[in-house]
């Protein structure tokens, strides 16, 4: 991500998503934001790379803005379980929490996985709700059965 761009692959909008991503993993918000940007400059509408943008403009501040983000992808991709995992995130940020259950129950009914369970139980062990806690991890469990 640090070596720069040669001329015919900053053409390419996969160059900048993958760009964008490592700096996202490096926590290099605002690098990773203008790359994230320059995709959908040269690709309008990438749902992968909306996906991952929404998160980074959370961290930069601009929750509601990420989640607009998301609010319009999710229209014209309905099935695109990542995007309501990351406009959960966001929702919790901005203190929604009935919208947070909401969208990690639509991402849960769209791709189960253990791990989502997991993070629903510990949830809602937060929360002081038991009965939930626990319907999460069977449900876990039931996803994978090497988990205790």
């Amino acid at each position: 991500a640090r070596a720069g761009l040669g001329t015919r692959a900053a053409a390419l909008p996969m160059l900048h998503h993958v760009r964008g991503s490592l700096l996202e993993r490096g926590q290099e918000f605002e690098p990773a934001r203008a790359s994230y940007e320059r995709a959908l400059a040269l690709a309008p509408g990438l749902p992968d790379t909306s996906t991952n943008l929404a998160p980074v403009l959370a961290q930069l501040g601009q929750p509601a803005a990420g989640k607009q983000l998301l609010d319009a992808l999710l229209k014209r991709h309905p099935l695109a379980d990542g995007a309501y995992r990351n406009r959960a995130a966001i929702r919790l940020a901005l203190q929604d929490e009935p919208g947070f259950l909401a969208d990690l129950d639509v991402a849960m009914r769209l791709l189960p996985t253990p791990e989502l369970a997991q993070a629903l139980a510990a949830y809602h062990e937060q929360k002081g709700k038991p009965s939930q806690a626990e319907r999460w991890r069977a449900e876990a469990r039931r996803l994978d059965p090497r988990l205790p």
